[in-house]
């Protein structure tokens, strides 16, 4: 475009030689000049073309982890005043993540008649890896204790099934309780899981035991199973250490200490209270600062008739 518009300026302008002298002076300047205009140009396009792409993909993944975040929600209990479907237990539960779809996972299921398991697990890592391993992790953990009467032989099981099938080396914490219907009597088992808390009348405190491995860490691993005998109104509270390890502006934990006293008073209150005034007394302690982990509790209180 150039070349032709100095070409006119030769055939336009008279005498020949002024027209040939002007065309001397402006040619390289002005050839060099529009040549950056027109590369500026494209740079523009292509960049603008490129955050067009991008914003496109970041869309289409947006949408699909928004798919993603219920399709786990959907993995887990629906639970209401039909399920468990268990009258002598009161039962309640939360989980948010801290992105889209997390590793958190809480499970309640029937184990023949009389018995129900209460589970609670927390994955390694976040977001769609560790949301797949937590949907395997579930799955094994509810087939291996189903079909295995002994709760710590049921999940020595289920961590050597999920050490074999674990190419990404991922691991999980658990805490698995199986709840006897007839009874009350709990039988548990923490695989490297925070110890839960018991609210017994007005007394609140961490049921802890010996801690087993994590599960997918290593194979082969023994577990103990330990038992306690609820009480009428007994609360027993799980929950991951994305609880404890909430942390304010200042990157102060939440804790241990915190966490009791979330149960002064609350003797008597129903699980979904005591659900709602932990997460309320989290949410006032970060004041809005970034949930940097998955937040997944589980409450059920036992309440036999007489």
């Amino acid at each position: 475009m150039e070349v032709f518009h100095l070409s006119m300026v030769l055939v336009m302008v008279k005498p020949f030689e002024t027209a040939l002298d002007i065309v001397r002076q402006i040619a390289v300047p002005f050839i060099a000049v529009n040549a950056i205009g027109f590369v500026l140009m494209i740079v523009i396009m292509t960049y603008t073309e490129r955050q067009r792409a991008l914003t496109l993909e970041r869309n289409r993944l947006q949408s699909e982890l928004e798919v993603a975040n219920v399709i786990q929600h959907s993995l887990l209990p629906r639970i209401d005043e039909n399920y468990p479907g268990v009258k002598e237990l009161e039962v309640s539960a939360f989980m948010q993540a801290a992105k889209e779809v997390g590793g958190d996972f809480y499970d309640v299921f029937h184990v023949g008649a009389k018995h129900l398991a209460l589970l609670i697990g927390d994955v390694s890592g976040k977001s769609v890896p560790a949301a797949l391993f937590m949907a395997s992790s579930k799955i094994t953990l509810q087939n291996c204790i189903r079909d295995n009467p002994n709760l710590a032989d049921a999940i020595a099981i289920a961590n050597n099934a999920l050490c074999m099938q674990n190419e990404a080396e991922m691991f999980l914490t658990v805490w698995v309780g199986i709840l006897n219907l007839e009874d009350g009597t709990l039988s548990y088992v923490s695989a490297g899981h925070n110890p839960p808390v018991l609210l017994r009348g007005e007394e609140a405190s961490f049921l802890r035991c010996k801690n087993g491995f994590v599960l997918g860490g290593m194979e082969d691993m023994e577990y103990c199973e330990h038992s306690i005998r609820l009480e009428k109104g007994d609360v027993v509270f799980l929950y991951t250490d994305g609880v404890t390890e909430a942390e304010n502006i200042s990157h102060v934990l939440f804790g241990e200490d915190r966490l009791l006293g979330c149960f002064d008073g609350q003797g008597g209150r129903g699980t979904a209270e005591i659900i709602d005034r932990v997460k309320n007394a989290i949410d006032a302690f970060t004041d809005g600062n970034s949930q940097f982990d998955d937040i997944t509790m589980l409450c059920f209180q036992w309440n036999p008739e007489e």
